[in-house]
This record gives C-alpha cells, structure tokens and sequence, in this order.
C-alpha cells in the first residue's frame, strides 16, 4: 500500500509517541500547521527543506521516507548512526538529511553533478 506524506509523517509521530503539539515545538512549527501536513491540507512541496530535515531528524526517518521515495524508515549513516557522507554520482534524484545541510551545500552539490537549479 502506498502511503502519502501526511500519513508517513502521522504514523512516524505516533510510532515514537510524540503528541502533534510536542512534535510541531521540537521542529519548530505550529500545531495546526503540524497537523493539516499530516491531513494532507498542505502540499509538501511548499515545505522549506530545512522544516523536512527537521521533523525526518526528530522522527529519526529517512527524508526519503516522508517523500514516499522509500518504505525504509531509516535514514542513511553508518553503523554508528552518522548521517549520510555528500558523495559524487549520489545527488542526483535524492533527499539529503545532514544536521547543518543547506542551500549552499545544495547549490555546490548541483554544480558538482551539473545540474541545472529548479
């Protein structure tokens, strides 16, 4: 069954028993913002990046995970639980999680692989 991203991030929520209004103070964000992007009300594709790494860290889920681009919940890192090294030929199609990721990194990532920005 495919899940969409309102319900990925519900199920994550409650799988780590996190109240929508404690979960939206650790992220940053308001309850009811919380909850109409678990109600689908607010397209992910107007979320900013960094919010998306947050609740993907809090949840500690894969990015991917929320975007429905995979059913593994856990994010990438090595067995000590790192986070995920920005290697060449791994950019392109993915979601990066890295606790201080941001748009420059995004734009010299872009570059490196030659891709143009959306």
């Amino acid at each position: 069954m495919e899940l969409d991203l309102g319900l990925r991030l519900s199920l994550a929520r409650q799988t780590r028993h996190y109240a929508q209004q404690d979960l939206a103070r650790l992220v940053g964000i308001s309850q009811k913002h919380l909850s109409q992007l678990e109600k689908g009300r607010v397209p992910f594709g107007s979320l900013a990046s960094a919010t998306l790494r947050r609740l993907a860290q809090t949840l500690e889920v894969s990015t991917d995970y929320l975007l429905g681009l995979t059913d593994d919940q856990a994010p990438r890192g090595d067995a000590a639980g790192g986070q995920a090294r920005l290697t060449p030929g791994l950019w392109k199609g993915q979601v990066w999680i890295a606790p201080d990721f941001d748009k420059t990194d995004e734009d010299l990532i872009r570059a490196f692989e030659g891709e143009e920005e959306p």
